[in-house]
């Protein structure tokens, strides 16, 4: 048990306490720390110059200032006294909790000698040990990427000319194996492929505005879907539910979002089945964007409790496993020699067809059957 007249001296040394300017060197301190739940009654301290600097100095030379009150408090309740033999600091008055005593010493330079750059460098390192985070994030990403991103290898690797889709390949598998990512574009060449292979038809309707004219489709199903993927038949059931036969695009805008998430699923779901993925890329990059997300933000909320290295460093950290989440999905060798087709079929169509594809849209001729792989690239 402590008594109220107990005494305590601690002995210690800092490295790096000096800061080095062009016209002077400084000694920045703060005496008591900003952390104390009670109040401090009084605050002092003595300031010793070394020997040498004491015997050759003038006083006048010297620049010092005081400051208390809380982190980064530019109030002055202090005074301070300087001495042949030394600088004495305190406090003029009662130091709230979370309030402390700072000085500043500015002196001449050439009295005390700059460490080297070997010796700032590992003070860095040791000061700021959590900076490591960020280097440290980066190899394991790029490791983990090299052991389970990486698509499988495959010696059909070179891009050549392919004019047909890959067999029992749809529009929207294409679009997904191409970027490992399902958008409403891939969803939507599905509907096309539908029209080009005459199970649907798209009219177009013109209504005059007041200021602009409008422009709404009209989607009729003209003939039954016999042969289809599950997510084909899931795309027709949603357009079209029970007896109907004409939807309008409109009509769709606020219901057709509510079966996307199952669709998307069974896109997925088919190349998973059909092995041209291991595992749903969708979800491997759900995976690693919300570790990447809940680091970066976590520590965000949090940034009052840590240092700002710290912070900067995690959140660079968690913003480095958000950057790689794309890349680590992988494909297998199947998908991989398909992924290749597939670019050979976008060469074709972006050079040889692109021409011809330009023709039959000016002439109102859309529904080619190279026309939804298209959308889909």
């Amino acid at each position: 048990k402590l008594s109220s007249s107990s005494s305590y001296q601690l002995h210690y040394s800092a490295n790096n306490a000096l800061n080095f300017f062009d016209n002077h060197d400084e000694l920045y301190w703060n005496v008591t720390g900003n952390e104390w739940v009670v109040d401090i009654k009084s605050a002092s301290a003595k300031i010793y110059l070394p020997e040498e600097m004491r015997n050759n100095i003038n006083t006048e030379e010297l620049q010092f200032d005081c400051f208390t009150g809380s982190l980064y408090s530019e109030e002055k309740n202090c005074q301070w006294e300087i001495t042949a033999e030394y600088i004495e600091v305190f406090s003029t008055q009662n130091l709230p909790a979370y309030q402390g005593l700072t000085f500043v010493l500015g002196m001449p330079k050439g009295y005390i000698e700059k460490p080297s750059i070997q010796e700032q460098i590992l003070w860095a390192i040791t000061e700021n040990k959590s900076a490591l985070a960020v280097p440290f994030t980066f190899l394991f990403m790029l490791m983990l990427w090299w052991l389970k991103g990486r698509d499988a290898k495959t010696l059909q690797d070179t891009v050549i000319p392919h004019y047909t889709p890959p067999e029992n390949l749809k529009p929207s598998q294409v679009g997904t194996l191409i970027d490992e990512s399902l958008d409403p574009k891939d969803i939507t060449a599905t509907i096309i492929d539908f029209a080009v292979k005459g199970n649907i038809k798209i009219h177009e309707r013109k209504k005059k505005g007041f200021l602009f004219d409008n422009t709404d489709y009209t989607l009729e199903l003209v003939k039954p879907v016999l042969v289809a993927k599950a997510y084909e038949m899931e795309v027709i059931n949603s357009i079209f539910p029970g007896t109907k036969k004409r939807r309008t695009i409109a009509s769709l805008k606020n219901k057709f979002y509510k079966d996307l998430p199952a669709i998307r699923k069974k896109i997925i779901n088919s190349l998973v089945e059909d092995g041209y993925f291991p595992h749903n890329p969708h979800r491997i990059k759900n995976i690693y964007r919300t570790i990447g997300l809940a680091v970066a933000i976590g520590t965000f909320y949090m940034a009052d409790t840590l240092s700002i290295v710290t912070s900067i460093s995690i959140i660079t950290s968690g913003l480095i496993i958000l950057a790689f989440h794309s890349i680590m999905p992988r494909k297998t060798k199947k998908g991989s020699e398909t992924y290749y087709k597939l670019k050979g079929l976008y060469e074709y169509i972006n050079t040889a067809e692109k021409d011809r594809l330009k023709f039959q849209e000016d002439a109102s001729i859309f529904f080619e059957k190279l026309l939804p792989y298209a959308m889909a690239f």
